[in-house]
């Protein structure tokens, strides 16, 4: 979903950057651009910003549910027998 429609940044790039070490909204600005046109975004950024820092392995679920897809594909013996 998209944080910063002015600067077309979604919360993807948010946890990104939260993880290259990110840790205020000026940090997101400097390297994104939130917050730095209209500034509807800056709650919304900083909301995802704590997110990400309150739950640093957010994203291992997804890339998880992404491995297991992709060994499915591949008819991979683990893929099976997780299933």
């Amino acid at each position: 979903m998209y944080v910063c429609v002015c600067n077309a940044v979604t919360e993807r790039q948010v946890q990104q950057a939260a993880g290259n070490g990110a840790r205020r909204l000026r940090d997101l600005s400097a390297t994104l651009g939130v917050a730095t046109q209209c500034g509807r975004c800056a709650q919304h950024a900083l909301a995802c910003l704590r997110d990400c820092h309150a739950c640093p392995n957010a994203q291992a679920p997804a890339q998880e549910r992404r491995v297991r897809h992709e060994r499915r594909q591949e008819g991979h013996p683990a893929a099976q027998q997780a299933a």
